[in-house]
Parts: structure tokens; sequence; C-alpha cells
């Protein structure tokens, strides 16, 4: 893991300039990501080599994004497939080749950085596959959480009936229907709810990742209601985790 993280760390400072805030917010945003991998993978008891493999796909998830930042000076999910630029520079640029990666996990690494910023997954991935992209699209929603719990927000203005009966119904977002800030705190909200892992949820209560977003939100009188509701619906998951753990012990 620390020769990849050396080689990672090379290629970036090599090609992009690293006193560039959000150069830099990637760059320690997929060391984050790589750790928390490494601790889920744990977590999930993955065997040594794939806890090499996941911490791997984690440190270069984003690569996409620094090509993204350095051409076009922001990041942008709507005009910008990042995750599928990240597959090009491992691949057909072959950045793979630096790493001492087995060729048989190629799969596994091309759908895990493909799908992990999209709306869901394809029914296309195996067991394996699917293993690797859901960890991965946990990972980086929790250190997203972190990153977007550094700044105030606000829940001041009415969400889109979309965001709000999507959230409610457990449906994916799709952010072509974001209108204002108030859909983007319910976008955030559903990283956690959502979170695929039982272990992942685990970890956003053990670290307050929930208490940390929320205290950074500004709401106002007229959505302190419907804000409590989108709230508890997050909770609720810890309250089926734990049903869920008494029915296995159960058992």
């Amino acid at each position: 893991m620390e020769e990849y993280l050396g080689i990672f760390t090379k290629y970036i400072k090599d090609n992009y300039d690293t006193d560039n805030q959000l150069i830099r917010l990637k760059y320690f945003h997929s060391l984050e990501v790589a750790k928390l991998m490494l601790k889920l993978g744990k977590d999930l008891e993955l065997n040594e080599e794939d806890l090499n493999l996941a911490f791997f796909i984690g440190l270069t998830h984003d690569l996409g994004r620094f090509y993204e930042i350095k051409n076009k000076g922001r990041m942008n999910n709507l005009t910008f497939d990042h995750g599928a630029y990240s597959v090009k520079i491992l691949y057909n640029d072959n950045l793979i080749n630096r790493f001492n990666i087995n060729e048989s996990n190629s799969l596994i690494i091309k759908k895990a950085l493909y799908f992990h910023g999209k709306k869901d997954i394809n029914k296309n991935v195996n067991e394996r596959e699917a293993l690797f992209c859901n960890l991965l699209r946990d990972a980086d929603k929790l250190d997203i959480l972190r990153v977007v719990s550094e700044v105030k927000r606000e829940f001041n203005e009415l969400p889109t009936g979309y965001f709000i009966r999507n959230y409610m119904n457990d449906l994916n977002l799709d952010l072509h229907f974001r209108k204002n800030r108030s859909d983007s705190v319910i976008l955030y909200l559903s990283f956690i709810k959502d979170l695929f892992f039982n272990e992942s949820y685990n970890y956003a209560i053990e670290n307050k990742v929930l208490d940390n977003f929320i205290k950074m939100i500004d709401v106002s009188s007229d959505n302190q209601k419907l804000f409590d509701i989108l709230v508890n619906k997050v909770k609720k998951r810890g309250e089926e985790n734990v049903r869920e753990k008494v029915r296995t012990l159960k058992h």
C-alpha cells in the first residue's frame, strides 16, 4: 500500500499544480477514501489481497477530477464524467502499468471507478465486482460528507418535490433535477441514509458524520419540520441495523 501511495503521489506532483486548492482538496480526499476503503474492508473481513485492491481503488478513483480541475478549472458532475475519465487515465494512458496490480482485477477496477459517481450501478456486474463498487461508493460518500461539513449550508428554500419524494421513498436522486441549496442538503442526507453496507452506516454514526453535517445546516423556521422528518429518516436506518443485529443473534 505504501508503494501505491508513493506512485500515486509522484504522479499527482509531476502532472498537477499541488498549490492549487482544488488539486490539494482532491489529493487528500483520495487519501482519505483509500483509508476508508481499508477500514471498511477490514470490517467486512476481506483478505489481504482484497484489502490491497480496495486501497488502490480508493486512491485512484478520482483521477479524472484532477484532469477536470486542470483543464476546466472546476468540478461539475453534469458536464464531465470524471469516473469514466479516471478509467481512461489508468488504462488508456497506461498509468496502471506503474502499479503492481493483478491483471485479473482489471474489470473490478474499471467498474468501481466508472460507477462510483453514477446514480446507480449497472446490473451487469457480478457479486465480486458489486462488492468493490459499493465499497467505493460508500467510502466516497463518507468522505464527501466530511468535506461538505466544513462549511455552513442553508435549508431555507423549499426543496423540489422530486427530491423530497425520491428521498422519502428510498429512490436514487438525479442531479439533473437539483434546483436549489435545500435540494443539495437532501442529497447529502441521502448519502448517509443510502449507504450500502451496515458497516459504513455504523462508521458514520460512530464518527458523528450525521451530527457534524447537521450542525452546519442553517434551517429556516418554515422548513424546520420538514428537515426533522428528513433527518429522522436517516436515523431510522440505525434502528433497522439494531433490529437486524438482534434478529441475527436470535438465529
